[in-house]
């Protein structure tokens, strides 16, 4: 029972972190690499804190479903979804770097991948 409310409360943080993306992206929301619209850096509210907050919420939510439904391919299909977002994390950073220069490699000084 312990590892389902580990996983309510992992699911239920995620969902904080998710607002709060939200909040901090407002009107520059986007999902995944857009190379026509390289948009501003973002690096307030949430994003002083990790630089992927997107990323950690879904992280959450599938360690917190797992928790939940602690059977194999539960497990074995969150492991695969956090090796693969930490994958697109990486190509992300790739471009961040081309389109951001100094300024993203100062914030990744800063702040952490993840928290």
């Amino acid at each position: 029972m312990a590892m389902k409310y580990a996983g309510i409360i992992s699911i239920f943080a995620g969902y904080v972190i998710y607002i709060l993306a939200l909040i901090a992206f407002g009107k520059l929301w986007r999902i995944g690499i857009d190379k026509n619209n390289s948009g501003k850096l973002i690096s307030n509210g949430i994003f002083t804190i990790t630089r992927n907050p997107i990323f950690v919420f879904l992280d959450l939510y599938f360690i917190g479903t797992a928790l939940i439904n602690t059977n194999f391919l539960f497990i074995v299909f969150s492991f695969m979804a956090v090796i693969g977002m930490h994958y697109q994390i990486l190509q992300e950073e790739k471009y961040l770097i081309i389109f951001h220069g100094d300024e993203y490699s100062e914030y990744k000084k800063r702040v952490r991948k993840y928290v």
